[in-house]
């Protein structure tokens, strides 16, 4: 009995636009290996003056270990997120930064892990909004919902009709009683 999957033929990380994924997830994690590298080079460096050691090298791993690990997180499950929603938006950056929360436990305690993820939940929604071009402003977008309405609002807040004068007056008491609104 063969076991049917919808994606067989074109699964998650199928690419048919040309792009190999394992190329797209190895550039994701490239430039976390190199940080990670450069960060440990610089702990060393800062925090114990010598890199002639070989915990030189452990503190590179150290750091660029984990910042693979999540680079690698990020990249697998925002592509594979892409592919299953079939549009490359601001959601799927998202549940990459959230599928590296186990990664972010291992290494920093809880009371670290909130402001990261919160930070990095600021930082991805701004810079993806920003970096989008084709989206609408969000004055046009509302044109657009109320043409959508088949409603002219336009003319209808230019062109008001005459309302009746207020005029105020004292009711008596047997008036309120019998109108309570005052009509």
């Amino acid at each position: 009995m063969s076991y049917y999957h919808p994606n067989r033929e074109n699964g998650i990380l199928s690419s048919p636009d040309g792009q190999d994924p394992v190329d797209k997830l190895i550039s994701a994690v490239k430039p976390c290996f190199l940080v990670g590298c450069g960060g440990g080079l610089a702990i060393q460096g800062f925090r114990y003056g010598n890199l002639e050691t070989p915990a030189a090298i452990g503190r590179m791993v150290q750091v660029a270990f984990p910042l693979c690990g999540m680079g690698f997180f990020f990249a697998t499950a925002s592509f594979a997120s892409a592919r299953i929603r079939g549009k490359n938006d601001t959601i799927n950056s998202l549940v990459g930064l959230y599928s590296t929360v186990p990664i972010l436990r291992k290494f920093l305690p809880l009371s670290y892990v909130l402001p990261v993820l919160s930070a990095g939940t600021f930082l991805t929604v701004l810079l993806r909004e920003l970096n989008e071009p084709e989206k609408p402003t969000t004055e046009s977008a509302m044109s657009r919902e109320l043409d959508a309405c088949n409603l002219d609002w336009w003319t209808w807040s230019r062109v008001k009709p005459e309302s009746a004068p207020y005029i105020k007056r004292d009711l008596t008491l047997s008036e309120l009683i019998a109108n309570p609104q005052g009509k």
